[in-house]
């Protein structure tokens, strides 16, 4: 129902599916599906980014893993950042770690690496301490703290996009914060 479309490439086997996102005018982006645990051959994700005429595809990551994260990225970019550019395709890139330095570390980088258009903010971002049974809020509050302290360390940095969330609250929040452009969630829907 939003302004932007968000496309899941291992569903794109499906040729009713991929043929929604390709006859949509809609901005769309395609995701490679890491949280619903269904992960393609690269090659076929960036064949579908093409056939579907993303505007925009997310950078293979890793959940939680710095490092694996950031040899993908350098993999992907050097392997295909040409081709992207010459479609006019946008590339994101999914900050990943297991504590703020490194969710901080990897920030600076991608905001820094101008192959990348936009930074993306996983779901499960893990660097407060456990507040038990609240998942929700622990995830919620993670990524505000993270994008006011990224508006306060930088006076320019590339628009933040938002992996999922089960909050509308948390939506509302940061669409207030400076350079938050999207978020794609399931929640509307249910």
């Amino acid at each position: 129902k939003g302004d932007m479309l968000f496309c899941l490439a291992p569903y794109c086997k499906n040729e009713e599916y991929k043929n929604y996102f390709k006859n949509q005018s809609k901005y769309k982006i395609i995701d490679n599906g890491i949280i619903e645990k269904q992960i393609i051959p690269l090659h076929d994700m960036v064949q579908y980014a093409f056939e579907i005429k993303a505007d925009e595809m997310i950078i293979p990551d890793v959940l939680g893993e710095y490092d694996i994260t950031k040899n993908q990225r350098y993999k992907f970019l050097k392997k295909y950042y040409k081709e992207f550019k010459k479609r006019g395709i946008k590339l994101m890139s999914v900050i990943q770690g297991k504590n703020l330095e490194q969710y901080q570390k990897n920030f600076n980088e991608l905001n820094k690496d101008n192959r990348i258009d936009v930074i993306g903010l996983p779901y499960r971002m893990n660097f407060l301490s456990d507040i038990g049974t609240y998942t929700d809020i622990y995830r919620m509050m993670s990524r505000y703290i993270f994008v006011k302290y990224v508006n306060s360390k930088y006076n320019k940095h590339k628009p933040i996009h938002l992996l999922g969330s089960n909050s509308i609250k948390e939506m509302l929040m940061l669409s207030k914060l400076h350079n938050v452009r999207s978020c794609d969630s399931k929640i509307i829907s249910r």
